[in-house]
């Protein structure tokens, strides 16, 4: 098993990068934009490299069947 070399600094980055401001409104948008291309809700969403599922748990509120993917 190999060693996760960003591990130490991921709660950094998500505490900085959607923490702020700036990342609320970001995540706001974006969550905005994507349900203006999304069928509507039962439907099945397939995040990709969702990270800390930001966009994921959002969906999944409003009533997406998500599955949340991201590398190991």
């Amino acid at each position: 098993m190999t060693e996760d070399t960003w591990a130490a600094v991921a709660g950094d980055f998500a505490d900085g990068a959607y923490a702020s401001v700036k990342g609320r409104v970001r995540t706001y948008v974006m969550h905005r934009q994507l349900r203006e291309h999304l069928p509507t809700p039962p439907a099945s969403v397939l995040d990709v490299g969702g990270g800390a599922g930001h966009q994921s748990f959002p969906l999944a509120r409003a009533g997406y069947n998500v599955t949340l993917c991201h590398g190991v």
